[in-house]
């Protein structure tokens, strides 16, 4: 009787250890979706964060640069 109950209790560990990594898994996903370079343009506001990642060399001409 105690071997049955001691091989459940390791099912049900190992039950909850999957369900644990799936919802981390999942987390993971949803947070790499919400926060991915894609989701930060809105089309209200495309012309300013089209280039939000270039450095200023590629955004600014290299004359109003020199003025700054």
């Amino acid at each position: 009787m105690a071997m049955i109950t001691y091989e459940r209790q390791q099912l049900e560990d190992k039950i909850l250890a999957k369900r644990q990594q799936i919802d981390f898994e999942r987390t993971n996903l949803e947070e790499t979706i919400a926060f991915s370079a894609e989701n930060r343009e809105n089309p209200e506001v495309m012309e300013e964060t089209k280039n939000f990642d270039d450095p200023a060399q590629n955004v600014a001409d290299s004359a109003e640069m020199r003025s700054l």
